[in-house]
C-alpha cells in the first residue's frame, strides 16, 4: 500500500508544484496598470486643447489621469513641455538630452516650466509646485508655462541645445520624479504650435506682445535620488529667449493729465483780519493805503516843525546880543 501511494504522493506534490509555479507565472504576467494620460488646455480657454502658440508664452492646465499615486512614496513625477525620440522611457533606458529634451526651469526658485506633482505624503511633497497625485483615482492638476514654439533644452552634462517645435513633433513629457523611474507614469501627449495670440489667431487680441527670458536652469540629474524636487538633468545653467503671452488685460493707456490749477497768492495778515471782519479786502487795502499816505504827511509836517521852531531859536539866539 505504501509502495502504490507513495509515486501518487509525489505525483500529486508535483502536480501542487507545478499549478504554484503556473499561478505566480500568471501573476508575474499580469498587465501592468495603463500608463497615464494628461488632458491640455489653455489656461482660461478650456475650449483650446493640445495647443501652444508660436511666439508667446502660453499657460496650459493639464489633468492627469490614470497615474500611479504611491501615497506616503519617495518621490512623484515630473511633468515638462518637450520633445522624445524612440525609446524615450527612462524605464527603459531613455536619458536626458538624448532621448527627451524639455524646458528646463531654475531648482532653487522654480517659475513654472516644469512642474513637480508629488505622492501624498512624500517626503518631498512640501517642495510640489504641481500639487499631488490621489492615491486612490491616480489624478492630479497642475499648470505649466511653455515660452513658445523654440527653447533652450539641456542634457546631463549641462550642454545647450536648441529645440524648434515647429520641425520636431513637441508635447507634454511626464517621468518619474527624483530619479525613480516608472512606467506607470511614463506619458508623451502631442500638443500642436499654432498662432494664438498673433494676428488672425484663435485668441487674438489679448494684449501687447512683450519680451521676457527663459528661466536659468539650475537641474539634478534624472538619476540621482539624493537631490530636493527638480528637473532630471545635471546642474547647469542656460538663457533661453522667449516671449511672454499677452496678458488678458490690455495695456492701460496713461490718462491725460489734468491743467494746472493757478496758484493763489499768499493771503497777507490784512487779508486775513478783512475776511474775519467782513470786509472787502479792496476797500480795507484803500482805507489803509490812505492812512499810510496820512501817517508820513502829518510825519513830515512834525518834522518840518521841528526844524522850523530850532531855526526861529537859533535866530532869535543870536538878535538878544545886539539889542543889549
Amino acid at each position: 500500500m505504501t509502495t502504490r501511494t507513495r509515486p501518487l504522493r509525489l505525483a500529486l506534490a508535483g502536480l501542487l508544484v507545478a499549478l504554484s509555479a503556473g499561478g505566480a507565472a500568471v501573476v508575474g504576467a499580469a498587465p501592468a496598470s495603463a500608463a497615464g494620460r494628461v488632458s491640455v488646455a489653455i489656461e482660461g480657454h478650456p475650449e483650446v486643447t493640445n495647443q501652444v502658440d508660436s511666439t508667446y508664452l502660453t499657460t496650459l492646465r493639464l489633468s492627469g489621469s490614470g497615474f500611479q499615486g504611491i501615497k506616503n512614496g519617495y518621490g512623484g513625477i515630473y511633468v515638462a513641455f518637450g520633445t522624445v525620440n524612440g525609446t524615450w522611457q527612462p524605464s527603459k533606458g531613455g536619458a536626458t538630452g538624448v532621448d527627451y529634451s524639455y524646458v528646463p526651469d531654475d531648482e532653487s526658485n522654480p517659475t513654472g516650466y516644469l512642474d513637480f506633482v508629488a505622492f501624498e505624503g512624500s517626503s518631498t511633497a512640501s517642495a510640489a509646485n504641481g500639487g499631488t497625485v490621489d492615491s486612490a483615482t491616480g489624478t492630479w492638476s497642475a499648470t505649466l508655462k511653455v515660452p513658445g514654439s523654440t527653447f533652450q533644452a539641456l542634457d546631463r552634462n549641462g550642454a545647450a541645445t536648441t529645440v524648434d517645435c515647429s520641425v520636431v513633433q513637441c508635447g507634454i513629457i511626464t517621468i518619474g520624479a527624483h530619479g525613480v523611474a516608472n512606467a506607470n507614469n511614463e506619458s508623451f501627449t502631442p500638443v500642436s504650435v499654432q498662432n494664438l495670440y498673433g494676428s488672425g489667431g484663435t485668441l487674438a487680441g489679448g494684449g501687447t506682445r512683450a519680451t521676457t527670458g527663459q528661466a536659468q536652469a539650475d537641474t539634478t540629474d534624472a538619476g540621482s535620488a539624493s537631490r530636493p524636487p527638480a528637473e532630471p538633468s545635471s546642474a547647469a545653467s542656460a538663457t533661453a529667449k522667449a516671449t511672454t503671452r499677452p496678458t488678458a488685460t490690455p495695456t492701460a493707456t496713461a490718462l491725460p493729465t489734468a491743467p494746472a490749477t493757478p496758484t493763489a497768492p499768499a493771503a497777507t495778515p490784512s487779508a486775513v483780519a478783512a475776511a474775519a471782519a467782513g470786509i472787502d479786502p479792496t476797500v480795507l487795502r484803500i482805507v489803509l493805503g490812505g492812512l499810510s499816505a496820512l501817517v508820513v504827511a502829518v510825519a513830515a509836517l512834525v518834522a518840518f516843525a521841528i526844524v522850523h521852531s530850532r531855526r526861529t531859536a537859533r535866530r532869535a539866539a543870536d538878535v538878544a546880543p545886539d539889542a543889549s
